[in-house]
């Protein structure tokens, strides 16, 4: 990893890894859509992460529905990892029932719409080569050649998901 971030002229992966989440994070900044929908994805993680009432009424339903008790993640806005969006992003996908029917009941609190949650199913699917690569280049023993495969591997998937119209 040494020699490669020095070829392409970075102080260390480190700086590669931050680069390449700079660029997702000035990416998002444009994207009207996507900033709403996060705004509106923080704001309902933040309810149920700061409402106990709302955290157990969450829970009962997860209970009657049988469901995992998977607690909800909330991203940090200072950290530079644009990834840390998808951990958030793909639980809230897990517990989209569960959130719908608690919004149902409780009229202060607005739901996500159709197309937010497509659209955080979209960004789900577009950021997994970016946090494999950042965890690859974060691993002590990975080497280069296999973050460069991971990389293009990812800019073919990026390819077809832009030409399949998701």
């Amino acid at each position: 990893m040494v020699k490669g971030a020095q070829v392409a002229e970075y102080d260390s992966a480190r700086c590669f890894i931050y680069s390449l989440h700079r660029v997702v994070n000035e990416s998002v900044k444009i994207q009207t859509e996507v900033l709403e929908a996060i705004a509106n994805e923080r704001r309902l993680e933040t309810h149920f992460n700061h409402s106990g009432l709302a955290h157990e009424k969450l829970l009962e339903i997860k209970n009657e529905l049988n469901l995992p008790q998977h607690q909800l993640v909330q991203d940090i806005k200072t950290r530079c990892n644009s990834t840390f969006y998808l951990y958030m992003a793909e639980r809230l996908l897990k517990q989209k029932r569960v959130i719908s029917l608690y919004v149902v009941e409780h009229d202060t609190l607005t739901n996500l719409t159709i197309q937010q949650w497509g659209l955080m199913k979209q960004c789900t699917i577009f950021l997994q080569p970016i946090e494999k690569i950042t965890k690859i280049t974060s691993s002590g023993f990975s080497c280069i050649s296999e973050a460069i495969r991971y990389f293009f591997t990812g800019l073919n998937s990026y390819e077809s998901f832009f030409e399949s119209g998701i």
